[in-house]
């Protein structure tokens, strides 16, 4: 709980040029990737995934994943798309 207002500065200042994405979503909330795999009924490696572009989603996790993070559909899937745009930018 305490780390919850350093996550919302995280997301607000440092992550501001990446635009809204699951990440700034989530910390925007102020939660983990634990916090919101167990808010969702999956594991932390599963959210980091998912964060990365590692993982596809399936519609059950996608509504999960919204309501977790108190936004609707089309904003989430806005989110995961320019997660993705991100993570292809990033060298591998």
């Amino acid at each position: 709980a305490a780390m919850a207002p350093a996550r919302g500065w995280v997301a607000d200042t440092l992550l501001a040029d990446d635009g809204v994405t699951l990440r700034t979503l989530r910390m925007k909330k102020g939660i983990s990737q634990q916090v919101l795999a167990a808010l969702i009924g999956t594991s932390q490696p599963h959210i980091a995934r998912i964060e990365g572009g590692a993982d596809n989603l399936n519609i059950d996790t996608c509504r999960r994943l919204a309501k977790a993070l108190d936004v609707d559909l089309n904003a989430l899937n806005d989110a995961l798309i320019c997660q993705q745009s991100l993570n292809d930018k990033k060298p591998r």
